[in-house]
């Protein structure tokens, strides 16, 4: 079915886009193939200086470009999170970064603040003076003095340090929680684009707070070393969201889709019905949202070389090479590195989701030669019955739209588009 970015209602029985029926597919599809000039020329550039940037990347010494093992602790701007607060927490060693609507904390506070203050009065006016509560005591915890030194680097990755001790962060009227792995070839932080994006998403979506995982990255660490920690950080933070009623959702972009995918397929594998296990299975999630995610590490889909010298961004052989170094010893032939692959197995990913009721909403990209496999994926979704709604737009970008902040029109509209989708989540 094709859907309207502007939510208008179903096309008439005239129309060659039919509203939905019971024959449907489970699988809406949003298709677009527009582009505009000022998206045009910035396409063009892109792809006249890839080829500087590539070169520059292979001058530069390889170390300069390593995180060391663990979980890189980040300190984006304050710009990046504008009208957001940040709070720092661990789950198993990994750090995660809760971004909530700043006016919305702010006004539960003063709630808890006038109540405090009503205390005060209570106690003050019956007991001694040992029994005053005093809101400071109870609204602030002890500080970790590296992080105000670290602080100070603005934008930059902080080295791993020892775990800080601070309870699953919510705001009480969080209702949707929405984890989000962000890409990087596997083997970097979020950027500012996706700080940007991942604001938008905490400040545009009510009662939602969204927590940034910071991945271990590769080639210090790879798939057979992380995904232990992410099994165990998962399982935790669902029973923290079921313990608070919160709605969970799963999303990544790119390289960050491809883990999410891959661990929610081990997830689902937990305890799944035979008559050997006797271990309890794991909460599913409500949905995933995947945005031109990697999903089979092998690229040797025909048709991405028919888009390789239109791609503004990746090149397939580089990409396969990043995708080598975060399978370590896998390889990419394993489902977790390349969750499209062994789709005939009982246990394959997208029959888990199907058998578990979890919705997949994604996002393709005509000009990125990832997309060929997202489309893989996405008929595979389509033929097994999962749910979902999927955005198709010819001729842009990879993740293009993380690029809303530079006012790119297509890029706004895929926002757009994604805040609708999740609304309804």
């Amino acid at each position: 079915m094709t859907a309207d970015l502007d939510g208008r209602s179903p096309a008439p029985a005239h129309s060659p886009h039919p509203s939905p029926s019971s024959a449907s597919p489970t699988i809406q599809v949003t298709h677009r193939s527009d582009r505009s000039l000022t998206t045009r020329i910035v396409h063009t550039s892109l792809r006249a200086f890839r080829p500087l940037e590539q070169a520059g990347r292979k001058v530069l010494s390889k170390e300069e470009d390593v995180y060391p093992p663990g979980s890189p602790r980040l300190s984006p701007k304050a710009a990046w999170t504008e009208g957001c607060r940040i709070t720092e927490r661990q789950i198993e060693r990994i750090y995660v970064y809760d971004l909530v609507r700043e006016d919305s904390v702010r006004e539960e506070e003063e709630e808890g603040e006038q109540e405090i203050g009503d205390d005060e009065v209570e106690l003050d006016e019956g007991g001694e003076d040992g029994d005053i509560a005093h809101a400071e005591d109870l609204t602030h915890e002890e500080e970790d003095p590296s992080y105000e030194e670290d602080s100070a680097r603005e934008g930059s990755a902080r080295p791993y340090n020892p775990p800080i001790s601070q309870p699953h962060t919510t705001s009480p009227s969080t209702t949707r929680r929405i984890y989000f792995i962000a890409g990087g070839s596997w083997r970097q932080p979020p950027t500012k684009e996706h700080w940007r994006f991942m604001s938008k998403l905490a400040l545009e979506l009510p009662h939602t707070t969204v927590s940034v995982i910071s991945v271990p990255l590769a080639p210090r660490e790879t798939a057979p070393t992380v995904y232990p920690r992410l099994l165990a950080l998962y399982e935790r933070a669902m029973a923290d969201a079921q313990a608070n009623g919160e709605r969970v959702i799963w999303a990544g972009d790119s390289s960050g889709g491809n883990i999410v995918l891959g661990l929610i397929g081990e997830v689902l594998r937990v305890g799944r019905k035979s008559e050997t296990t006797t271990t309890p299975p794991l909460p599913a999630p409500s949905a995933l949202l995947l945005i031109c995610p990697s999903v089979d590490a092998k690229r040797e889909n025909p048709r991405i070389s028919s888009i390789e010298h239109v791609d503004p961004v990746l090149d397939a052989e580089e990409s396969q090479q990043q995708a080598m170094d975060w399978a370590g010893e896998w390889g990419l032939d394993d489902e977790r590195v390349s969750p499209a692959l062994n789709r005939k197995k009982r246990d394959h990913v997208v029959r888990l989701l199907k058998e578990r009721g979890v919705r997949v909403h994604g996002v393709t990209a005509g000009h990125d030669i990832l997309s060929p496999d997202g489309m893989v994926l996405r008929q595979l979704l389509t033929e097994e019955g999962v749910e979902g709604k999927w955005l198709e737009w010819e001729k842009m970008m990879h993740c293009f739209s993380l690029a809303w902040f530079y006012g790119l029109p297509e890029s706004k509209e895929a926002l757009r588009w994604i805040l609708d989708v999740l609304r309804d989540e």
